[in-house]
């Protein structure tokens, strides 16, 4: 199985370092390297590289929190502070 390496981003994790970096690397469904984009893919194989442009990564961030976020979102759309294309491209959600 091909591993999913996210790079081009901020990444922003939730250990007790608070680590960020610009890359992270999937294995088996879990994280399996955050840093920088160099280090991280000397740790992947032949990885599938995803650039997400600037955007912020939340390894771990679970599917249930997203769900419950998302009516503040709608809320935040219908007000005009954003169009929703906007918003769902700055969110925007990858799943593997």
């Amino acid at each position: 199985m091909t591993e999913p390496l996210l790079r081009g981003g901020a990444v922003h994790t939730f250990d007790d370092k608070r680590t960020v970096g610009d890359a992270v690397l999937f294995r088996d469904g879990r994280v399996a390297a955050v840093g920088d984009t160099e280090t991280v893919a000397a740790a992947a194989g032949d990885p599938r590289v995803i650039d997400v442009d600037g955007r912020t990564v939340l390894p771990g961030f679970k599917l249930a929190v997203l769900i419950s976020i998302y009516p503040i979102l709608i809320n935040i759309c219908s007000r005009g502070v954003f169009g929703l294309r906007p918003t769902v491209e700055r969110v925007g959600v990858v799943g593997f």
